[in-house]
């Protein structure tokens, strides 16, 4: 079934990707940690050129580890995908949850977010965001706002309590997310990936305690994801199958339906699905099915952006979100420039950026913290037609202060690319001296019970705090982050930058192999694009944020597993050259 080991034989070479990959993790150190890149330091580019080292040493040792993986299952017996796929998938969804059950138990009540207690209040018609009284603020998705409030009314007018609603909630959340983790693993068997990371999958998903923590929290990027991974699932075979499955109806309707609730319960996703979607369409076979993802993409685009806001929002109460969220980083570069130069700022730039925000020039001068843009964002603006005014005053500021841009960009996102920072930093201390170590790992780190602001859902639900039970899960999880080599996958950015990095390298490797010129890469794009826009938030570092920033990332662990399976994909399993799985659900076997 296998390559051979020749095949699989990693190639001596310089790495690209872990040069890459060691630049940004030394960029991201010294920016977590002084808030600054020291260019004109002898030791920035001693640590520069060690850490460049280390990573294509490392990318190196892990070709051989594949190499020598590959090579073992090569030698494994031939198999096919289950024929009763349903049972298969039930029978191992049921496993992975009897894994997390006991997290049901000490999770109790359950576990929402700041940001989440926010919107629930609006949903029982509290104002929150600044809104008024039973407005809804799609600053967050208002889709989540109605499925988590309709879910957890339904429960409160049955047994008078919240907590039922929430409790009950999480645990539909890890059911659902179970099944669709089966679903992906049985998906990797008929892709005919290698049994030895199929197990290792399975046991990571079931073991790992983020996976049944995070998706017993109510938030968006939890809610998300459960939809996204299957329907990255059908992107997926689309790509292997030539467009084929798509002559199943159910399938294409499923795929639809999966692409708007997608996109409806995280804002950010609706590029990270267009994108592929509009690539994939020339690779197509069928015309048909070229025409079908282009509509599918465009007109969930003007679904979500144009018909919903014009007609739909007026009528269910939700007022529309500002553009800000898309561009913090820009409003973070101009606040350091205000922090810094104050002075430098011409009367036409600074009429057009007070204009633009909420906070204005002088506000954004005091308030400016080097790892957070929501001090300096307002949360929304003033006038949305003068966001053009906005980004040109932008550049003509970025063209006299680039460096300054640089180190803004470099510091809000440095959670992403740095394995430690300072404590005094993180808590919005002002530049430390260039001497001063990490002090404090930057890791997963997530609630084990309900954080929410008492002037909001603190009305409906008071904060009743951390119970005994959840101690203990938050103490075995700290426990864990503090064991060596145990507490790698803990670390942010191992799932932010090193495997990213790695697993775009290995593809590149896989390409040049068995000639499929990046067709498994252009499957994974989700993946990749889901890493890049986590440079777009505004925070990456959770000392800094009344949450933890980290559930940001937590869908990329969740499409890492899925996507590293490309890797283990033998030799000559390619695209589909037959009709293969979507033939079969035409039938309805």
């Amino acid at each position: 079934m296998g390559a051979s080991v020749k095949d699989e034989k990693p190639i001596k070479r310089v790495s690209l990707c872990g040069i890459i990959c060691g630049a940004l993790l030394c960029i991201g150190y010294f920016s977590a940690t002084i808030d600054t890149i020291p260019l004109a330091s002898p030791m920035f580019y001693v640590v520069l050129a060690s850490a460049c080292y280390l990573t294509s040493v490392l990318f190196h040792l892990l070709d051989r580890l594949v190499a020598r993986l590959m090579a073992a299952s090569s030698e494994e017996e031939e198999r096919s995908s289950d024929k009763n796929y349903i049972s298969s998938i039930l029978s191992q969804g049921m496993r992975i949850l009897l894994h997390w059950v006991p997290y049901f138990i000490f999770l109790f009540p359950g576990i929402i977010f700041w940001d989440t207690g926010d919107q629930l209040a609006q949903f029982f018609g509290i104002s929150a965001f600044g809104m008024k009284p039973g407005m809804i603020f799609d600053h967050h998705p208002f889709f989540d706002t109605y499925l988590w409030g309709w879910f957890i009314s339904v429960f409160k007018s049955l047994t008078g309590s919240y907590d039922v609603g929430i409790y009950l909630l999480g645990i539909v959340q890890c059911i659902l997310a179970s099944f669709t983790l089966s679903i992906m693993l049985w998906y990797m068997r008929y892709r005919k990936v290698s049994n030895r990371y199929i197990r290792f999958t399975y046991y990571f998903i079931s073991y790992f305690p983020v996976f049944p923590i995070m998706f017993f929290c109510i938030v968006k990027d939890t809610t998300n994801i459960i939809f996204f991974l299957q329907w990255m699932l059908i992107y997926v075979e689309i790509i292997h199958s030539k467009g084929k499955v798509l002559s199943n109806k159910k399938v294409a309707i499923l795929f639809v339906a999966l692409t708007i609730l997608s996109a409806l319960t995280k804002k950010i996703m609706i590029y990270i699905i267009i994108v592929p979607l509009l690539l994939i369409a020339f690779f197509m076979i069928s015309k048909l099915a070229r025409t079908f993802v282009v509509c599918v993409a465009l007109g969930t685009y003007v679904l979500l952006q144009m018909v919903f806001p014009k007609f739909l929002y007026p009528r269910i109460h939700v007022v529309q979100g500002g553009p800000q969220a898309a561009i913090t980083v820009p409003i973070q570069q101009v606040a350091r420039v205000a922090h810094y130069y104050p002075n430098d700022c011409t009367k036409a730039e600074k009429r057009a950026i007070d204009g633009y925000l909420l906070t204005g020039w002088d506000w954004m001068s005091k308030k400016y913290n080097p790892y957070t843009a929501d001090p300096v964002t307002g949360f929304n603006v003033k006038n949305r037609a003068g966001t053009l005014e906005f980004l040109k005053a932008w550049a003509s500021i970025g063209i006299r202060h680039p460096a300054t841009y640089l180190n803004a960009f470099f510091s809000q996102e440095s959670g992403w690319l740095s394995f430690g920072t300072t404590q005094g930093i993180a808590q919005g201390v002002k530049k430390m001296a260039f001497s001063t170590t990490p002090s404090m790992p930057v890791q997963i780190e997530i609630l084990t019970y309900s954080k929410t602001n008492a002037e909001t859902f603190g009305q409906l639900r008071k904060n009743i705090g951390q119970s005994k039970l959840n101690a203990i899960v938050g103490t075995v999880y700290k426990f864990l982050l503090g064991i060596p080599v145990v507490n790698l996958p803990f670390y942010v950015a191992i799932w932010t930058c090193v495997s990213p990095f790695y697993f775009i390298h290995r593809m590149k490797i896989r390409s040049e192999e068995i000639g499929e010129k990046g067709i498994r890469l252009l499957e994974a794009l989700p993946y990749v694009l889901s890493v890049v826009t986590l440079f777009l938030y505004s925070v990456s570092m959770s000392a800094v944020s009344p949450e933890n920033p980290a559930r940001y990332m937590f869908p990329t662990i969740v499409l890492a597993v899925m996507s590293f399976a490309y890797v283990f994909i033998p030799a000559g399993e390619g695209v589909e050259s037959s009709d293969g799985i979507a033939e079969g659900s035409t039938r309805g076997d």
